[in-house]
C-alpha cells in the first residue's frame, strides 16, 4: 500500500500533467474575454483550432496535437520521468540532460513547438562532449519552462531524503540545465519548495509560506503582491502581474489562484481564462493542487480528466 507521501507524489505528476493537457488548446491566448467568449464553459481539453487565434493578440503553437496531448511543458516533465526510471528513481543530471536532447533534440521523438529556452539548451548541449554535458548549462532565459521538470524532480529527492542544501543544490542544477539564470533559480527555488510542501502540508497556507520562506528581493515582494489582492479575480491579478512566460508573471499569479480557489477544476479552469501562458503555469498549480487534493472528491483531480492524457509510460517515484 502507498503511504501518504507516496501517494501525493503520484498525484503530484499526475496534476501538473493534467493541468497542462486539459490547457493546452487554449495556450497563448492573450485576450482574456476573447477566451470566454470562444468557450463560455467547460474550457478544458479544447481541441487546439487556428479559428480561436484570429484576429487577436496570440500565437498558434500546438496546431499538430490533439485533446490528451501535452504541451512543450508537460512533455519537459515527461522527460524528466523517463530520465527517473532510467536511473532507479534517483535524478542524475548527466542522464536527465541525455534523455532531453533524445527527446526534443534533431530527429528526437518530440514533434511540436520547441521554445526558446529549449532551443538555446540544445544548441549549447550540441557543442558539448558526453563527458561534459553535467557541466554544461542551459539556455540564459528566465521564463516558465524552467520549472515544468520540477513536478517530477521534487518528489524523486523526497523519496531519497535528499534535503536542506542538498535539496536546493540539485533545484539549481535542474534548473540550470534548462534556464541558466539568476532569477529562473530564485523562482524555481520558491516553486520547489511549495512542491515539497504540497507532499505532507495540510493547507495550501502551509504550501505557500513555503515558497515565501525561500524568497527574497523582487521575488518575495511579488508573491506578497499577490495575497494583498486576494479579492481580486484569477483574470484581473494575472493581467496585474503580466499574462506573458516570464517567471516573476506566471509564478504570482499562481499563487494568487491557489490562494484563491480550492478544488483542482476551477483553479485550472480560472487559469485557462487567465489567458497568456497558461500552460506554463498549469504545471505549477496542478503540481500543488494535485498533490494537495488528491484524486476525485470535490476539490481534487477529476478521474475523468485523467483518463484523457494521451501520455501512458509514467514513471513514479
Amino acid at each position: 500500500m502507498m503511504s501518504d507521501t507516496q501517494n501525493r507524489s503520484k498525484n503530484m505528476v499526475l496534476g501538473a500533467l493534467v493541468a497542462d493537457a486539459a490547457t493546452m488548446g487554449l495556450h497563448w491566448i492573450y485576450d482574456q474575454e476573447h477566451n470566454r467568449k470562444r468557450v463560455p464553459e467547460n474550457p478544458e481539453f479544447t481541441a487546439p483550432n487556428a479559428e480561436n487565434y484570429d484576429g487577436i493578440p496570440a500565437y498558434f503553437a500546438h496546431p499538430n496535437r490533439v485533446p490528451g496531448q501535452q504541451s512543450q511543458y508537460g512533455e519537459q516533465l515527461i522527460v524528466m520521468q523517463r530520465a527517473l526510471a532510467q536511473n532507479d528513481g534517483a535524478f542524475d543530471l548527466a542522464t536527465y540532460i541525455k534523455a532531453f536532447c533524445a527527446h526534443f533534440g534533431y530527429g528526437g521523438t518530440y514533434v511540436g513547438y520547441i521554445d526558446h529556452a529549449t532551443r538555446g539548451s540544445l544548441d549549447n548541449y550540441g557543442k558539448a562532449e558526453d563527458d561534459k554535458l553535467a557541466e554544461t548549462r542551459g539556455a540564459v532565459d528566465v521564463q516558465m519552462p524552467a520549472i515544468a521538470k520540477l513536478p517530477g524532480l521534487i518528489p524523486a529527492l523526497w523519496a531519497h531524503k535528499i534535503s536542506g542544501e542538498a535539496f536546493d543544490t540539485t533545484v539549481d542544477d535542474a534548473i540550470r540545465a534548462t534556464s541558466d539564470h539568476a532569477e529562473a533559480r530564485a523562482y524555481g527555488r520558491i516553486s520547489a519548495h511549495m512542491m515539497a510542501a504540497a507532499l505532507y502540508a495540510d493547507d495550501i497556507t502551509a504550501v505557500i509560506d513555503a515558497g515565501r520562506n525561500v524568497a527574497e528581493g523582487e521575488p518575495l515582494d511579488r508573491l506578497n503582491q499577490a495575497l494583498a489582492i486576494k479579492d481580486q479575480n484569477t483574470n484581473a491579478a494575472t493581467k496585474h502581474f503580466g499574462l506573458a512566460c516570464d517567471l516573476s508573471y506566471g509564478v504570482p499569479s499562481v499563487t494568487h489562484n491557489l490562494a484563491t480557489t480550492p478544488s483542482f477544476r476551477d483553479a485550472v479552469r480560472n487559469n485557462i481564462y487567465a489567458g497568456g501562458d497558461n500552460c506554463g503555469r498549469a504545471m505549477l498549480l496542478g503540481a500543488v493542487m494535485g498533490a494537495l487534493h488528491g484524486v476525485g472528491g470535490e476539490n481534487g483531480i477529476p478521474p475523468e480528466w485523467i483518463d484523457k492524457l494521451a501520455v501512458t509510460d509514467l514513471y513514479f517515484s
